[in-house]
């Protein structure tokens, strides 16, 4: 075995031990998980919805609900709703996510795959938890209705 080839079986080792810490942490916190909520900065939006999202936009960001049905800790891509505002027909409301009285609408947009790896990095370019961590119970009946109606799950 050449040296290259042993090399590469060390960075292989290393990231499948990377790989399996990130799952862990993922697992312990929940992330990932059916109704958690996030805060997700706009340019992860924009990639993720391509040319069905607006690029004029000028916030921040939007919160997110994950509908990952299974494999919690896994590195997979969590699939994650988009929030807003504006109340469309057939979308489920959530209040207070933000902590402010207000409600946030999902279901106008279709369901997109967030990398695991947008849980990491800069602060002000990472998705990151909501003043309000989950769906209610209500409201986590009121979702996985929704998403099954249109196909999500």
């Amino acid at each position: 075995m050449s040296n290259g080839e042993l090399q590469m079986d060390d960075k292989q080792k290393q990231d499948r031990v990377d790989s399996e810490r990130l799952s862990r942490m993922f697992q312990t916190l929940g992330i990932g998980s059916f109704g958690r909520l996030y805060f997700v900065p706009e340019e992860i939006w924009i990639k993720a919805h391509g040319s069905r999202y607006s690029k004029k936009s000028n916030r921040r960001g939007h919160p997110g609900c994950s509908i990952r049905q299974e494999g919690l800790g896994s590195l997979e891509a969590v699939p994650m709703l988009h929030g807003t505002s504006r109340n469309r027909s057939g979308c489920v409301g959530v209040e207070d996510i933000m902590g402010r009285r207000q409600m946030t609408w999902f279901g106008g947009l279709r369901p997109v795959p967030l990398s695991i790896r947008n849980w990491t990095g800069p602060k002000e370019s990472r998705i990151r938890s909501t003043p309000k961590l989950s769906l209610s119970e209500d409201e986590s009946v009121a979702m996985q209705g929704m998403c099954v109606r249109k196909g999500w799950l």
